[in-house]
């Protein structure tokens, strides 16, 4: 029997076509092989693709939720600041000052700024005021002049009053983050501060 080349009719040989059918079958293994490992390789690499994904999801979930926290006890500390000065203004003009017993009135100005102040609650409890450096006073030449200080000469001619709410762990107010703590971020502190004039 010939292993190779052709018989004397020109047909392959026998040894040929034997040949030729295993290397088709080879071929047919591999490519079938090939095909089968693909989708394994794909599930793995989205596998990881997905778990990553995740990470970043969660992550600014948690900062989405911190900054959201943030901006609430600022909100409540502004909204806080802002009653405080309104009452203590329309107190300021009572009958205390048309008897000119300014002493008594800036008094009871300070006292209704505290007690409205701590009408409104914020993270962890209710704003207070320290009223000796809490609530100022005095007066402004130009009110739209947000960095004119409030000057305490003549209480006679006193025309505004100006709160400022501490949302901060110093006055018993500490307001915590719920996933900073993580990245080693445990509270943060919050002030706002509201002004009130009157003519």
């Amino acid at each position: 029997v010939r292993e190779g080349g052709t018989q004397s009719d020109g047909s392959p040989a026998e040894g040929d076509c034997q040949a030729a059918e295993f290397g088709e079958r080879l071929g047919a293994f591999t490519v079938f092989d090939t095909t089968l490992n693909r989708p394994h390789q794909r599930l793995g690499s989205v596998t990881v693709l997905a778990a990553f994904l995740l990470v970043v999801f969660f992550s600014m979930l948690a900062f989405s939720i911190d900054l959201g926290y943030m901006c609430l006890v600022r909100s409540q500390a502004q909204n806080a600041a802002d009653a405080a000065a309104l009452a203590a203004a329309w107190e300021r003009i009572g009958q205390e000052r048309l008897a000119s017993d300014f002493d008594h009135a800036d008094s009871n100005a300070r006292s209704v700024a505290a007690k409205f102040a701590a009408l409104h609650r914020l993270a962890t409890g209710h704003a207070r005021l320290q009223t000796s450096e809490d609530v100022q006073i005095g007066r402004l030449n130009r009110f739209a002049d947000h960095s004119e200080s409030i000057s305490t000469g003549d209480p006679l001619r006193y025309n505004a009053v100006q709160v400022t709410v501490h949302a901060t762990s110093a006055r018993g107010l500490e307001t915590r983050h719920f996933f900073a703590p993580v990245f080693g971020h445990r509270a943060f502190d919050t002030t706002a501060t509201a002004t009130a004039a009157f003519g």
